[in-house]
């Protein structure tokens, strides 16, 4: 808090708006030699939009090291295309591998919303990898823990996306909604969709079914495991608007 009355610095961040307006796609960077001693707390985070031409695409934050990402609204970017399907897609946070801590990030505390893609991809916190295009056997770890998590709008949405997790990655008591499609119609939407190595563990999935989208063509709705080990226990799950709606 500061005005021209009262310099009392009192802090209340949804009250005083503290906001991070990204100038470039990267976003925030967190790099490698950041541990969880380096907190970004507090912050209004919005992403850039226009059209991304190098991987992750638009992202509000994105790690390379493992700080401690707490109390934060993150708001993702609307895109409207790319260069190539890696760079196609807005990130409220991305987390790349390689991760060389084996605890990784720590994204706690959060409001996370994804952006809007009029090309490929939308999502609240994606595992992948660096590299145009994302290097394939690289691999990250990272605490997602108490978050709101709400995938955005566009042809392929999740709150979650798991792609090059490992070790001790984990999702831990989150609430998490799937997203939809422009015109509430993706191709593919879910809450979380996995294909590493993710400890999901007490999280709500699609509970609150007034804010899940619709899909169509193609299954969608709680969660999917693309041929992952994940352990995933503990948790609520629901489908979505969808009539090929799975919740697992």
């Amino acid at each position: 808090h500061c005005d021209a009355m009262l310099f009392d610095w009192a802090r209340n961040p949804s009250m005083f708006d503290t906001a991070i307006l990204n100038h470039d796609f990267e976003g925030v960077l967190a790099p490698s030699n950041i541990t969880r001693a380096t907190r970004i707390d507090g912050f209004r985070i919005q992403g850039m939009s226009g059209v991304p031409q190098t991987n992750p695409g638009s992202a509000c934050i994105v790690v390379l090291g493992s700080p401690t990402i707490t109390g934060n609204r993150i708001n993702g970017g609307n895109i409207t295309g790319g260069s190539q399907w890696y760079s196609q897609r807005t990130v409220g946070v991305a987390i790349l591998a390689p991760i060389t801590d084996p605890a990784g990030p720590l994204v706690e505390n959060n409001d996370i919303q994804g952006g809007q893609s009029g090309s490929f991809a939308t999502f609240g916190v994606m595992f992948d990898a660096v590299g145009n295009p994302p290097m394939g056997n690289a691999t990250s770890s990272g605490m997602v823990r108490n978050n709101r998590i709400r995938g955005g709008s566009g042809a392929n949405t999740e709150g979650v996306a798991a792609w090059s997790s490992a070790g001790q990655a984990a999702v831990v008591g989150n609430s998490i909604t799937s997203g939809g499609g422009m015109g509430g119609n993706a191709q593919s939407s879910w809450g979380i969709a996995v294909g590493g190595t993710l400890l999901v563990d007490g999280n709500l999935i699609n509970t609150d079914q007034n804010a899940v989208g619709g899909c169509g063509g193609n299954w969608c709705g709680g969660l999917a495991s693309y041929s992952s080990t994940a352990t995933i226990v503990n948790n609520v799950i629901y489908g979505n608007k969808s009539g090929l709606s799975a919740a697992v």
